[in-house]
């Protein structure tokens, strides 16, 4: 399992993933809501989590994320894990992050931000917001995919 990440500030990082939080699953069938304005994005999201074996994966995506909080606030979905990105318009991840951590219904569900933004202080105050763990685009799919194993295995 991972621990948690040490985070230096060197400017832009080295890592291409920091996980800040282990994360376990017992469950067989996951429920994941991917929030990103690409579906570019979303669709390769998509197809790494089909490498994910072992377990049955459900993904619900979402282009806003207003419409996602909307969502898990009125309990219209609740995931086990959400996977989102930094840089959205409207509400960026930070936002979005903040008022999932602040709300009673959704303050327990893991989230995974990733972004192109890899820097010190991106990345620490991802870490002070209380994600689980980020990932710099491009994801490298072999980290990206080693991570969903140990989390969800």
């Amino acid at each position: 399992m991972f621990g948690a990440a040490k985070i230096y500030n060197t400017g832009h990082l080295k890592n291409t993933y920091h996980i800040f939080h282990d994360l376990e699953f017992e469950k067989k069938e996951l429920l994941i809501v991917l929030i990103d304005d690409s579906k570019k994005d979303i669709s390769l999201l998509e197809e790494m989590l089909l490498f994910v074996n072992d377990f049955k994966i459900k993904t619900i995506a979402y282009n806003s994320p207003i419409e996602a909080l909307h969502a898990i606030e009125r309990n219209e979905v609740m995931p086990d894990l959400i996977i989102m990105d930094l840089v959205m318009p409207g509400i960026d991840g930070k936002i979005a992050l903040s008022r999932l951590k602040s709300c009673v219904h959704s303050d327990h569900i893991p989230v995974v931000i990733y972004s192109s933004m890899n820097n010190y202080q991106q990345v620490s105050q991802i870490n002070a917001l209380d994600a689980h763990a980020f990932f710099a685009k491009p994801i490298d799919i072999n980290s990206f995919s080693k991570f969903l194993h140990n989390v969800i295995a």
